[in-house]
């Protein structure tokens, strides 16, 4: 297809100037094929120094004859006109025009073929002019047709979007993951601004409204959203203040040396901590750290007295065993000049264990049993020279006899409804009284 001259486009439908009819003729012809340029003159004359066209049997002026050979300037100026329907027509034929483009094309060629000034097929002219009218018609529907379906096409990928935007909003609950459905309105967006990146930009009522919906949809989102953090962070704050009191009563406790009440209101307090809910994580460490600092210090000092108590107690239980040896040495008394004597180391002896402090609690009944068991025994030889020296024997001999009678009675009562250690106990004094008895049975009056 020949290229037009851009000048000479301008010019189609205005009477050139003299000078410009003289530049251009020389070069006109260089354009189309001279069979062309000669078809093209039978339609003009030259009268003096005008040229005329035979238009529909009208001799219309088209302009002056200033050239050398003005027909062939006048007969390129159609030729050029014919070339711009050709080449209209074929972009209509490539689908790439849009109706604002084929409208304005439209525009310019009728203007250009209603009175041109050339020299041609008149007739020939507009009669193309007309047939690429028509097939400019049709793209022109076939265009809209396919812009309506764009834009339904549009409207239900956008309805789609805000659909889902709403129901995410109805969803919101009290187990809404907050972050996955902020990326879930994310990716609406990314699929909104996919759907207005097509050649159907959205520039319509239906889509715009659909906008102000998903834009509603959006912002409910982000209010309930910023309502969630802000309930989050009171939340946090209140859980802090609460931890901060329950430091706070941990951190008094930790120079307590009241081991017993000390560990029961340490448990307490890790109660309260566990329902207390949680801080932020940060303020939660430090806490934690405080916390757990005052509960080590109180069971650090604990353990550490415990250990030495332990410690002292095993020395104690030495010095009482050493005690219980020397004890232990004094009986049975040989002879009743010796009670007095024996009773007085019995008395040193108990007054310095006295003075020992605790011992293992495993080892207390062990310690004091050994003890007692000689207590008994010169407390029997006491009384047995008290017996020997009373000047009535015999009633004191039989009211003693009496006596552990009737111990031995209750003891055998006491017996029968003991268990374990007790009954043990109960039987091993029985035994002892029954001795004793036995013994006074046997002396003479």
């Amino acid at each position: 297809m020949n290229a037009p001259d851009k000048s000479d486009e301008t010019q189609v439908s205005s009477t050139p100037s003299p000078a410009q009819v003289a530049k251009q003729a020389a070069s006109s012809a260089l354009h189309f094929s001279p069979e062309a340029i000669k078809d093209a003159e039978k339609w003009g004359r030259v009268e003096g120094e005008t040229v005329y066209v035979d238009d529909g049997g009208e001799n219309r002026e088209v302009g002056p004859a200033s050239s050398p050979d003005p027909l062939v300037f006048y007969a390129s100026r159609y030729l050029r006109l014919m070339d711009k329907i050709k080449t209209f027509s074929s972009s209509l034929d490539e689908g790439e025009l849009k109706n604002r483009d084929i409208f304005a094309k439209l525009k310019e060629l009728s203007a250009a073929v209603k009175d041109p000034k050339a020299v041609g097929d008149m007739q020939a002219l507009r009669s193309a002019f007309e047939s690429v009218k028509a097939k400019a018609d049709s793209v022109i529907e076939a265009n809209r047709q396919k812009y309506s379906e764009a834009i339904a096409k549009s409207v239900a990928a956008h309805q789609k979007i805000v659909e889902e935007a709403e129901g995410l909003v109805s969803s919101i609950g009290s187990s809404t993951n907050w972050k996955q459905m902020s990326q879930q309105f994310q990716d609406l967006f990314e699929e909104w601004k996919a759907a207005q990146s097509s050649d159907v930009k959205g520039a319509n009522k239906e889509v715009e409204a659909l906008w102000t919906r998903f834009a509603a949809a959006r912002s409910e989102f982000n209010r309930k959203r910023k309502e969630w953090v802000k309930a989050k962070i009171a939340k946090k704050n209140e859980a802090k203040a609460a931890k901060e009191k329950i430091v706070e009563k941990a951190e008094a406790l930790s120079s307590s040396t009241d081991w017993a009440a000390g560990s029961k209101a340490y448990g307490k307090l890790m109660d309260e901590w566990k329902k207390a809910g949680r801080a932020s994580r940060e303020d939660d460490d430090a806490l934690w750290e405080r916390f757990k600092a005052a509960s080590d210090r109180f069971y650090s000092s604990r353990d550490r007295q415990g250990e030495e108590m332990e410690e002292d107690e095993k020395k104690n239980l030495e010095a009482k065993r050493e005690l219980l040896e020397k004890a232990e040495k004094l009986v049975p008394i040989k002879s009743t000049d010796d009670i007095k004597e024996v009773k007085r180391k019995l008395e040193a002896i108990e007054k310095e264990w006295d003075s020992i402090g605790k011992v293992p609690r495993a080892e207390v009944r062990r310690c004091e049993e050994r003890l007692k068991k000689v207590e008994d025994q010169v407390e029997a030889s006491e009384r047995m020279e008290w017996k020997r020296t009373d000047p009535r024997p015999a009633e004191r001999k039989q009211l003693l006899i009496n006596q552990l009678t009737a111990k031995i009675k209750m003891l055998d009562e006491d017996i029968s409804k003991a268990q374990g250690d007790e009954k043990n106990k109960l039987e091993e004094e029985k035994k002892e009284k029954e001795v004793w008895l036995k013994t006074l049975q046997d002396m003479k009056d």
